[in-house]
């Protein structure tokens, strides 16, 4: 969910900037709401968070139970986007009108699909850049007592 939520940053700060001139997959919106984005996360990216992450009160940790690390999280969300996003990026430009593009994109597809759908195959709920990662998403929401809970106390 953190990595959809990424993804409607960008757009919705891309469609806010200009609703009216939205231009495709290379238009300045996009890159205007994913440089934002890119600040956003350096700033939080110590925490193991990114934009949407946050909004949604998780973390990324280690699966050992340590803290991501700012290179980790670094190499995790922008190797990762970057290795999904530059072959779209470069199919769409070079040969916009190809099969070749059209297969590029649909393999593309299929494997973010697979990622996500990782985690209702896996215990620990991992995505496969997870596993690849060796991390885990948690939760970070403070754990709220019933009233029962707490007169128990």
């Amino acid at each position: 969910m953190g990595a959809l939520a990424d993804g409607l940053i960008v757009s919705a700060i891309g469609l806010i900037i200009d609703l009216a001139n939205l231009e495709g997959l290379l238009s300045l919106e996009l890159w205007l709401g994913s440089a934002i984005w890119l600040v956003w996360f350096a700033a939080i990216a110590k925490r193991g968070q990114t934009p949407g992450k946050q909004m949604l009160s998780t973390q990324v940790i280690r699966t050992d139970g340590s803290s991501a690390s700012r290179k980790l999280m670094w190499i995790r969300e922008v190797g990762y986007r970057a290795a999904v996003n530059i072959p779209v990026i470069l199919m769409s430009q070079l040969y916009p009108e190809s099969m070749a593009t059209d297969l590029v994109l649909a393999v593309i597809g299929l494997v973010v699909i697979a990622d996500g759908m990782a985690i209702f195959f896996n215990s620990d709920r991992q995505t496969l850049h997870d596993r690849v990662f060796r991390t885990l998403v948690i939760s970070v929401r403070p754990v709220r007592q019933t009233s029962a809970e707490l007169r128990a106390l």
